[in-house]
């Protein structure tokens, strides 16, 4: 389970990047300006998404399913290799505050939609930029791998999902076309 839910975080972390970033978007500004609305709320949601995703991810509260839950009752029950459930730790420590650093942003802004000080503000003063979210996200594919592998099953391998900065970039082809068509 925490293995899909880290993928389908990873999955809106990437429709983020592909619409937040000039670079991707410039091929398929005539769509985009066609559409703007569209595109600027869908690009808000995938935000939106991954961060509440991937701030359950690497909660310590146990209501939810999580990493740290998961490694505490593998660690009771033996199932899991000590040696894989040390080398968790380390890369859940090696991530220092940064769980914190997104859960404020998850409670200020996504989450509770706290309005007073603007979002890209709330990131700087967090210390958060898209490239740090990519290596977190990273992190949590990297400790459902372990875990599964430890346990006798196959991680979903990456380059079997379809890619939706790919699957972005078809749409806003086919849209590009028909618009040119118009």
């Amino acid at each position: 389970r925490l293995e899909q839910l880290s993928l389908r975080a990873r999955v809106s972390l990437d429709l983020w990047i592909g619409l937040h970033l000039d670079t991707a978007r410039e091929p398929f500004i005539n769509a985009l300006d066609t559409y703007e609305d569209y595109w600027r709320f869908a690009r808000s949601d995938h935000e939106d998404i991954f961060i509440i995703r991937i701030t359950n991810l690497f909660t310590q509260d146990k209501r939810t399913e999580n990493f740290r839950s998961l490694i505490s009752a593998a660690k009771k029950s033996g199932e899991i290799a000590k040696d894989i459930l040390g080398a968790c730790n380390v890369k859940i420590v090696a991530l220092g505050d940064l769980p914190q650093r997104v859960a404020l942003i998850r409670n200020m802004s996504a989450a509770h939609q706290h309005r007073s000080i603007k979002r890209n503000e709330l990131f700087s003063r967090a210390k958060i930029s898209l490239n740090l979210m990519t290596q977190y996200s990273d992190t949590a594919l990297e400790l459902s791998s372990m875990l599964l592998r430890d346990i006798g099953h196959e991680p979903i391998s990456q380059s079997n999902i379809i890619k939706p900065a790919d699957t972005l970039a078809e749409l806003l082809n086919i849209l590009e076309q028909r618009q040119a068509s118009a």
